[in-house]
């Protein structure tokens, strides 16, 4: 039984007022890393992609849109868009019955890893249904997963649960087809059908598939990723220190030194409560913690370690269990040669 109508309406009236879609302001604040904000122009995130003109690409599953990489975020916008003749149902509404498709937008993503990716519809301005299916026609798709509803952390306190997030196992080199549509069930009015579609996905849930830190001179870095829906694979150890509270579910970065010095490491302007741990170590059951950080009341852990060039340390940003732990991630890192 759905019971979002309150959120429903506020998003009509968030649909209806929209004008401008900005990306939110970001600092560097933590006293730890002044030296970091003092050398990095990190005053906002980085601009969002224009959303898609009307009746723009991704409406049909024959020309949708091409994402690429591990991890990335795109905006569009299904003002315009329609189903098609003989398009599935992309989730079942709360009766069990299929929620008719509506205004669906469609992506092409071929898997770049062989792991667990996660998609979400994270940011988007209506109430969202997302699904991923495998073939090439519209009548022979094979669904890998889906999803209605998943609540989100909301900066300020809160939480959004009109937005949609799935999982699934990815196998490189497959082509997988990613549905963005609106929910049509009869507590979605139509006003609260189209609007902003903002699409994520990072596929470093895995140790094996940790995301890869540039290692150039020009430092402080920032990476933004996001361990929503990220999970806890088999052999992964605990990261939290003791009394910390337990681990939420992991994403893993790597990152190779280009030359002797001293390395920070923080999750800066994170909107979970983050756990932060360095390892030495190639196996994921077979690892060795050479420093952690729980960010405690705030968002925001970090570690420094020694590092001696080509040295290559693994890095686990967690949440913890007690707090408000999934979120978008930024990961700061300076290197003092």
């Amino acid at each position: 039984m759905r019971t979002e109508q309150h959120a429903r309406q506020h998003l009509a009236r968030q649909h209806r007022d929209r004008r401008d879609v900005r990306a939110p302001s970001t600092s560097l604040c933590r006293a730890g890393m002044a030296g970091l904000a003092a050398t990095a122009v990190l005053g906002s995130a980085a601009a969002l992609p224009s959303p898609a003109a009307a009746s723009g690409p991704g409406d049909s599953f024959g020309a949708p849109n091409v994402i690429n990489g591990v991890h990335g975020k795109v905006t569009f916008s299904n003002d315009s868009a329609t189903a098609q003749p003989g398009e599935p149902s992309h989730v079942n509404a709360p009766s069990g019955a299929p929620d008719l498709p509506d205004h669906s937008l469609w992506f092409q993503w071929k898997s770049p890893i062989t792991g667990r990716v996660v998609f979400r519809t994270r940011g988007s301005d209506f109430d969202t249904v997302l699904a991923a299916y495998t073939g090439s026609s519209l009548t022979g798709l094979v669904k890998r997963a889906d999803n209605d509803d998943t609540e989100f952390a909301l900066p300020g306190g809160g939480v959004t649960p009109l937005q949609s997030q799935i999982g699934f196992a990815a196998v490189k080199g497959v082509v997988y087809r990613i549905a963005v549509d609106s929910f049509t069930g009869a507590s979605a009015p139509a006003d609260v059908r189209t609007g902003t579609v903002q699409l994520s996905w990072d596929a470093n849930d895995d140790f094996a598939n940790a995301r890869r830190l540039p290692n150039s001179s020009i430092l402080p870095r920032r990476v933004v990723g996001d361990n929503t829906g990220a999970t806890t694979e088999a052999g992964e150890p605990s990261h939290a220190p003791a009394g910390a509270g337990g681990s939420a579910g992991s994403i893993w970065y790597t990152y190779q030194a280009p030359q002797k010095g001293f390395v920070t490491f923080a999750t800066t302007d994170s909107d979970s409560t983050t756990l932060l741990a360095a390892y030495k170590g190639t196996k994921v059951g077979d690892l060795t913690q050479i420093a952690v950080s729980n960010a405690g009341g705030g968002g925001e852990a970090h570690v420094s370690l020694v590092m001696r060039a080509g040295e290559v340390v693994k890095i686990a940003v967690d949440g913890v269990t007690d707090k408000v732990d999934e979120g978008p991630v930024a990961l700061v890192y300076g290197y003092f040669g």
